[in-house]
């Protein structure tokens, strides 16, 4: 039986991104928390500018810097990351977080401060016994 799993905001996570060709999840694992929607609310407000546009002020915010700061706070360490001219593991620094290929960041910030958080942070066994359930819903509704 599969039971739900709720994250707390303290709380890490292992998260590996699917490979776009194959479908199936990638050696890199990467270690994310989700982000607390309050810490998300004080990112955007630091990372937001009023700004004057056709005679009227309006928020303008930096969406880069503002993803940049997710990824921060939400990637704690990873496993698997390798220097393309040594092959060696790479340490999880600020600086290395933003050499990430921007389709992985972007799947990172999707899971930590997304609304699809806690059906990624499940374990891979659950999702094991889940797999035959959702296959059967999709074929019996054409989805």
């Amino acid at each position: 039986m599969a039971f739900l799993t709720i994250i707390e905001d303290d709380e890490t996570f292992e998260y590996s991104p699917t490979d776009p060709t194959t479908g199936e999840r990638l050696e890199s694992v990467f270690i994310v928390r989700i982000l607390p929607h309050e810490l998300l609310k004080t990112l955007r407000r630091a990372h937001t500018k009023r700004v004057f546009e056709n005679h009227q002020q309006v928020d303008r915010v930096d969406d880069i810097a503002l993803g940049q700061a997710i990824i921060d706070y939400s990637l704690v360490n990873w496993r698997g990351i390798k220097s393309g001219r040594t092959d060696e593991d790479l340490p999880c620094t600020a600086d290395l977080k933003t050499k990430l290929p921007e389709v992985v960041k972007a799947d990172i910030i999707r899971v930590c401060a997304g609304k699809e958080s806690a059906e990624v942070a499940r374990t891979d066994q659950e999702k094991k016994l889940l797999k035959p359930i959702l296959n059967l819903k999709a074929t019996n509704f054409g989805t």
